[in-house]
């Protein structure tokens, strides 16, 4: 993600990168990294690094999309359900529960992991089209509140158990 802001700050200066979630451990070598590499890059002005929040609906609701730049495939991605519930565009690395939540195209942007070039056109294209933007935050929200419920999910596992009740032993 870093990397890739750097690339897309080259046209669009305006742009403010948020790291949210993390621990403020004195110990966080993942963290200090991280900010090493923003200073390298000379992204100090256009990044600021969050710890993890109670108002994280408040950081949605101020943000014109949310990236999710995951190296490593996640089993569901929650950052990507809540972002489409707040009807924010979603850019999202391939693998995982994001295959699952985003359709590439329909309802946000699929890029490979530690692809920093695909990233960067990726954000540059939601920046620059922002009447696609809007679209795919519309279809994220009504995919999220279509299957990805509380009801449809207890209806599921409901239907799970029935279908095992039923089965011969």
């Amino acid at each position: 993600f870093l990397k890739a802001l750097a690339m897309v700050l080259k046209e669009h200066s305006n742009v403010l990168g948020l790291v949210v979630g993390h621990d403020e451990t004195p110990d966080e070598t993942h963290l200090t990294g991280l900010k090493q590499l923003a200073r390298i890059l000379g992204l100090r002005e256009r990044i600021q690094f969050l710890p993890w929040r109670e108002d994280i609906w408040s950081l949605y609701a101020a943000s014109d999309a949310v990236v999710h730049a995951s190296t490593r495939p996640e089993p569901f991605g929650l950052v990507i359900l809540e972002a489409m519930y707040a009807a924010k565009p979603v850019i999202a690395t391939k693998g995982g529960g994001a295959d699952d939540l985003v359709l590439d195209g329909v309802n946000g942007f699929l890029v490979e992991p530690n692809h920093a070039e695909a990233l960067a056109r990726a954000m540059t294209h939601m920046i620059a089209d922002q009447t696609q933007a809007r679209r795919l935050a519309e279809a994220g929200e009504v995919r999220a509140r279509m299957f990805f419920t509380m009801e449809r999910n207890a209806a599921k596992i409901a239907q799970i158990y029935e279908q095992l009740a039923g089965a011969e032993v």
